[in-house]
């Protein structure tokens, strides 16, 4: 018997899923154009280049699923899934980040949050660019984040991991 839309993309969704590497909870999601045809899929994992996780942080501190999910180093599924087919625009860029108080028009340091650096390192960006401390910008290859510091999924890049940021190679 033939499944219906919804059945069939589901059934994908399902399947995409076992590609999943977290030890909690596996998610895959499917992302379909109006036409029916499948533009992207994604899993629940960790960004690329960095470690899967050997025990869940979430778990072992008791959080109820559903709840406080910046605690997780995990990218989700949805998010996957709406980043795959940009990917490609972003192959070997840089971003550049910059901020200033509403209040009062000074600029200020910029840093992404948590959440922002678990898409950051899940894109193929070379580097990110920001004034994170002083007036002077700086550079840092994302690789060093991807190889040095697997914990910055779940702590965010502190203004101590820039301070010892070796930028003699990078």
């Amino acid at each position: 018997m033939r499944p219906d839309k919804m059945e069939y993309f589901l059934s994908i969704a399902l399947n995409v899923a076992r590609r999943s590497t977290c030890l909690r909870r596996n998610y895959g999601a499917v992302i379909v154009d109006k036409r029916g045809h499948i533009i992207s899929t994604g899993y629940n994992g960790q960004p690329h280049g960095v470690a899967h996780c050997q025990v869940c942080y979430r778990q072992e501190h008791h959080v109820p699923p559903g709840e406080r999910y910046e605690l997780c180093r995990s990218i989700h599924a949805e998010m996957n899934a709406l980043l795959i087919p940009s990917m490609e625009a972003c192959e070997e860029g840089v971003m550049y980040l910059a901020g200033f108080d509403h209040t009062t028009g000074k600029e200020i340091m910029a840093r992404p949050c948590t959440m922002c650096w678990r898409i950051i390192l899940n894109t193929p960006l070379e580097a990110i660019s920001s004034w994170m401390r002083g007036d002077k910008p700086e550079r840092m290859p994302l690789r060093r984040v991807r190889e040095r510091c697997p914990d910055v999924i779940v702590e965010g890049v502190t203004l101590d991991f820039w301070e010892r940021y070796d930028r003699s190679d990078g």
